[in-house]
């Protein structure tokens, strides 16, 4: 095989120097990263979960029959990026507000914490926390302090839960905002503003 038989690859697009190579100089290197990072859109790691939430938004079964990619107009009209949740859904759909959410939202994280320092099992995997495992592990004492001060806590969201008029308004609130199972709309609205009135 010839010189000229050789396949080339494409040189690498960015400033040059005068003998030919890629420039060092720390703005074309920025330039050639932001570059290679830069993807649009409708080309992006999140169509993944946008398209399966228009999917679900639709009722469309298939991904056969959902070929298109989510547009961000799109997204934003049909609020996809609030989907994915129980609550996130009823906020899309307008039956809850985001201070009703954020109410369910900080009950999720004081329950987790309970749980999690009173060596009770996570409800469910979704609920993993990456943080959780980075870090220097808490003394005795510090976990002891942390411990009872969520106790304390979960235990005045149950208090107040529990003297809400249906008596299954915990029960109800449990399954939407920590184990993201279907509810209730009416029971979590009632245990949602209980919340609410905690922390005014």
């Amino acid at each position: 095989m010839g010189k000229g038989d050789r396949k080339w690859k494409p040189c690498k697009a960015g400033k040059r120097t005068p003998s030919g190579q890629l420039s060092r100089a720390k703005d074309a290197v920025e330039d050639r990263r932001n570059e290679s990072a830069r993807v649009s859109f409708e080309e992006g790691p999140t169509q993944t979960v946008l398209r399966a939430r228009r999917r679900q938004r639709n009722g469309v079964k298939t991904i056969a029959k959902d070929k298109t990619p989510v547009t961000k107009a799109q997204a934003q009209d049909m609020r996809l990026f609030e989907r994915g949740s129980i609550l996130g859904n009823w906020l899309a759909d307008g039956k809850l507000t985001r201070e009703q959410v954020q109410a369910g939202e900080d009950y999720c994280a004081r329950y987790i914490t309970f749980a999690s320092l009173n060596g009770l099992p996570r409800p469910t995997a979704k609920i993993a926390n990456y943080s959780d495992s980075q870090g220097g592990q808490p003394t005795r004492p510090e976990r002891l302090q942390a411990a009872i001060a969520a106790k304390s806590a979960h235990m005045e969201d149950q208090r107040l839960l529990r003297h809400c008029s249906p008596h299954n308004v915990a029960w109800a609130i449990r399954r939407a905002c920590v184990t993201e199972e279907a509810a209730p709309l009416d029971l979590v609205r009632v245990g949602l503003a209980a919340l609410m009135a905690r922390t005014r």
